[in-house]
């Protein structure tokens, strides 16, 4: 059997690293596209995806298209498969991102892959009822966590935690909701009189200058992942309150900082968080008021050393999600 990955493997972005670190321990019947330059690139596909039984396409391409269109051509028994990473038809419209031509690309490739595999089990169970015309193929694989990395970072210098210092990231992202975040806060600080300071990590968006307008705010912006993980260690509390997060390894890498943490119930990682409660959870993301009681509970209650405990390196290893990712492969082609 002969499986061409097709996905950037390079740059650092979120799909490319869960792409170079499942390229580690794929097996060595498995091949890649190597070339950079547009025309041979093009030769390269043609010539390894006629080659192939399975294709499995990992993110964002225009070489997605160029792969199942050759795939067509040829009316070979081919089995194609899709990691799913996100939305694209969603995150364009949360985010005002205008950005048809993605929505268009993506649409073309959901409806002519065989398999869906969203990269967490709480993704997947939002995907299904966000787009149910694929909900038949639809599946998931949780998305490895580079242990090796995240171990070595947590050993480094400790830093004293900050009581009152509480951390988010994604910027101005609408789809992030650190709107929300600031209002929660601003309730804590005014009507309780408390004293959080809200860091916030990301790039700019549509919502930055409204964040940058609390008083209790430091918008720091994009930070390389060592200054990130300076900031982790020094706050106390972590908060995703994403409408949608597929995966979400910022909440591990919060975990490992010694954070107490506070996520969304749309966050992909509470699929590999068997001892996370319900009081860590947001049900909704745009009540203010239930972020900043969950706040309250979360400073006089801490849950780091009760979810982290249970966490199971083995079972969410980059080497357990590419093994998985070939039984999923061998199964798909069993059904044929």
């Amino acid at each position: 059997m002969k499986i061409l990955f097709l996905g950037d493997y390079k740059a650092n972005t979120g799909p490319s690293n869960v792409n170079k670190n499942l390229k580690e321990y794929l097996p060595k019947n498995v091949i890649y596209i190597n070339s950079s330059k547009k025309i041979f690139r093009i030769i390269e596909i043609f010539i390894k995806a006629f080659l192939s039984n399975v294709i499995i396409i990992s993110g964002h391409s225009k070489s997605n298209r160029i792969c199942i269109n050759i795939s067509k051509i040829f009316g070979r028994k081919k089995k194609i498969l899709n990691i799913q990473h996100g939305s694209a038809s969603y995150e364009n419209e949360t985010n005002n991102l205008n950005n048809k031509k993605m929505v268009i690309e993506e649409k073309y490739l959901l409806d002519n892959v065989d398999l869906i595999l969203c990269v967490s089990e709480n993704f997947m169970k939002w995907f299904k009822n966000y787009s149910p015309q694929y909900s038949h193929k639809t599946s998931y694989l949780n998305n490895g966590v580079d242990w090796g990395i995240l171990d070595k970072e947590k050993n480094k210098t400790i830093i004293n935690k900050e009581p009152n210092t509480i951390i988010t990231m994604g910027g101005g992202r609408p789809q992030k909701n650190n709107v929300m975040i600031c209002e929660a806060i601003k309730i804590l600080n005014e009507e309780k009189n408390k004293k959080y300071k809200l860091i916030v990590l990301g790039r700019d968006y549509e919502d930055t200058e409204k964040i940058k307008s609390y008083n209790f705010v430091d918008y720091v912006g994009q930070v390389k992942y060592e200054e990130a993980c300076y900031y982790l260690k020094k706050s106390s509390i972590f908060i995703q309150n994403s409408s949608l997060e597929s995966f979400g390894l910022a909440t591990i890498e919060a975990l490992l900082s010694g954070c107490n943490i506070l996520v969304s119930k749309n966050v992909g990682a509470i699929s590999i968080l068997t001892l996370i409660d319900e009081i860590d959870i947001i049900g909704d993301c745009n009540n203010p008021n239930e972020i900043a009681s969950k706040i309250l509970y979360l400073s006089k209650n801490p849950n780091n050393k009760r979810i982290i405990r249970d966490l199971d390196k083995n079972k969410t290893s980059y080497k357990y999600a590419a093994n998985r990712l070939m039984e999923i492969v061998r199964e798909l082609v069993i059904k044929e």
